[in-house]
């Protein structure tokens, strides 16, 4: 981006007014530093951090949470519950996707975030009246061992 500025430099007001404009520019473009400066490390950081509280959550987990992720694990990526449904009977009843996918677990590990979380509903299937699940990763499926 470019901008051309004629500004009277023996005007205090017009000055104090071009230094805010950069000011605020300059934070805005700080800011994107931060989010891209080291970006590619920082999120292998953060999946090999969710691959660890997915294994302590795993080595935790109910045999019905059991059976959710082995399910995961072998379809990794966002799913529509109607799916898991069809696959694991137990699970079939409406409601009874939260009672398997308690975030409280995931929350003590994780200090109070959803971040990461597998079974978090991050969508709603209009067509099939369920909602649609983060699931794992394909780095996190192949990393977890049930």
């Amino acid at each position: 981006m470019k901008a051309m500025f004629e500004i009277n430099m023996n005007d205090p007001k017009e000055v104090s007014g071009l230094k805010e404009l950069l000011e605020v520019r300059l934070s805005q473009l700080e800011a994107d530093d931060e989010d891209s400066v080291g970006s590619p490390i920082e999120s292998r950081t953060e999946q090999m951090n969710n691959i660890d509280r997915l294994r302590d959550f795993a080595s935790q987990a109910s045999p019905n949470q059991i059976d959710a992720l082995k399910w995961m694990k072998a379809n990794p990526g966002p799913f529509s519950a109607h799916l898991i449904k069809n696959d694991i009977p137990i699970l079939a009843p409406h409601g009874a996707l939260s009672g398997v996918f308690r975030p409280g677990r995931w929350q003590r590990i994780t200090g109070g975030t959803k971040e990461g979380f597998p079974f978090l509903q991050i969508d709603w299937n209009h067509e099939k009246g369920c909602g649609i699940y983060r699931g794992l990763t394909p780095e996190e499926a192949d990393a977890l061992q049930l």
